[in-house]
């Protein structure tokens, strides 16, 4: 017996994190973002796939990242409610240089600090999340 199964591509969705980075003292060689997998908490954050690389350009970052599994949750305010229940704190992670020194930073915000807004693209869901500023 075989059995075939296929995946619909109604209720997947994308989160497009952009916002700004400023600092005095280091520089920012890399930046990662929670990917949908690991906000739904389906992946441990230990894991390769929990981070995704952000584009860096001048001082502001963007990344879009695409659901695996379809939601239940289509409206943004759900959306935020199940992700602050797997974890409390956004957690970002930086890859800085400062003093001849690489070092890895862990930055934790507090969700209402994101704005979160619903994009209206035809085919698909998309909520951007705004970070705003990050200073470290």
């Amino acid at each position: 017996m075989v059995q075939w199964s296929y995946g619909q591509a109604c209720g997947v969705y994308n989160l497009k994190y952009v916002g700004k980075f400023h600092s005095d003292s280091l520089k920012l060689l890399a930046l990662k973002l929670p990917t949908v997998q690991f906000l739904q908490g389906s992946i441990n954050e230990d894991l390769e796939d929990a981070y995704a690389a952000a584009n860096l350009v001048g001082n502001e970052f963007s990344l879009e990242v695409v659901s695996r599994l379809t939601s239940a949750y289509p409206k943004k305010e759900n959306l935020v409610a199940l992700y602050k229940q797997k974890s409390p704190k956004f957690r970002l992670k930086l890859k800085v240089l400062g003093k001849h020194q690489l070092k890895e930073i862990i930055i934790e915000l507090d969700w209402d600090e994101i704005s979160v807004t619903e994009l209206d693209k035809k085919y698909e869901t998309t909520f951007e999340f705004d970070l705003h500023n990050i200073t470290f």
